[in-house]
């Protein structure tokens, strides 16, 4: 019953929902999943904690920094709400918004290919700012 009530709590938040259809798309550090749905940095470690503690995501380190992802070894319960979340969110605006941040935060990383994650920030910010108007 814990592993279901947590992976309830995890896929009924929608902060939660974000990040995980993000990771589904590509591995992300703390500071990049901040960035891009404009959450703090504390709000989004607790998050990757509890998805993390729950099996549903992985995360890998390369140098200082952790990305996520999600776990490709999901158990069939998390497995099936992922393919639900995934289904319900194809038409969804925020969804959206946040796929094209993303698109856009690919572009910057692949400009300089080092993780600057202050000039990461502001950049995402300026980008988020042209999508909401």
């Amino acid at each position: 019953m814990k592993t279901t009530t947590k992976l309830f709590r995890i896929f009924s938040d929608e902060t939660k929902q974000r990040m995980l259809l993000l990771l589904d798309r590509q591995d992300l550090c703390v500071s990049q999943i901040k960035g891009i749905l404009g959450i703090s940095q504390s709000l989004a470690s607790r998050d990757l904690a509890q998805m993390h503690d729950a099996g549903i995501i992985t995360e890998r380190r390369a140098g200082k920094l952790l990305f996520y992802r999600i776990n490709k070894g999901l158990e069939r319960p998390a497995a099936v709400l992922m393919g639900l979340l995934k289904e319900q969110a194809s038409d969804d605006k925020t969804v959206e918004n946040d796929y094209e941040v993303l698109q856009l935060c690919r572009k910057l990383i692949k400009k300089d290919s080092t993780c600057d994650i202050q000039s990461f920030l502001l950049q995402v910010e300026t980008i988020r700012r042209k999508i909401n108007k």
